[in-house]
């Protein structure tokens, strides 16, 4: 449970120059052994068959990923299910970030144009481009709104405002020959 929480209050943290992100980094590489000797029990729990319905597991596709392998072996497997700890905590991060700046209220008046133009048309159809405009808002948005707010990338960011949102989305609707009518193009305006 310790561990845990080192972990939980070293990735939760918004900037990375703090001292309590610094020592929870301290903690968490001092348990970082033990982690990943944890993981490779519950993966030989995997394969022995130890475990119930192994398919609901991340593991359990890893392993069925490096079967035959010469380039992705057990210590990579470890690896992919360490990351997928930080990658879940991520995944929500992001599905926040996004919700929050769809808001009515506080959110980003720009994006929220730019969802309700996107859903508004065939948001589906990619018009002989290589995404429908639905994926290519949600790229855009997954480019704009980093997953990790402690990213060294976004400390600018982090430390100019505690927001998701700090950096403004301008949303330029084109209308052209080889898109369709309500392909949207999310880009970021300098400040």
């Amino acid at each position: 449970m310790a561990r845990q929480a080192d972990e939980a209050a070293y990735l939760a943290y918004r900037d990375p120059t703090q001292q309590i992100v610094y020592d929870n980094y301290v903690v968490v590489r001092k348990n970082l052994d033990f982690l990943k000797s944890w993981i490779s029990d519950r993966l030989a729990d995997l394969e022995s068959g130890r475990t119930p319905q192994p398919q609901k597991i991340f593991g359990w596709y890893w392993l069925a990923n490096s079967v035959h392998s010469e380039h992705f072996n057990h210590e990579d497997v470890v690896f992919e299910c360490f990351h997928d700890f930080v990658a879940l905590s991520q995944w929500g991060h992001s599905l926040h970030n996004t919700m929050v700046t769809l808001l009515g209220v506080g959110g980003d008046d720009e994006a929220r144009r730019a969802f309700a133009s996107t859903m508004a048309g065939d948001f589906r159809n990619s018009a002989g481009g290589a995404f429908p405009p639905l994926t290519r808002l949600v790229m855009e948005f997954f480019r704009k709104m980093s997953p990790n707010g402690g990213s060294i990338s976004t400390l600018t960011e982090t430390r100019r405002s505690r927001s998701p949102t700090a950096r403004p989305i301008q949303c330029v609707t084109t209308r052209g020959s080889r898109r369709s009518a309500s392909a949207i193009d999310v880009v970021p305006v300098s400040n």
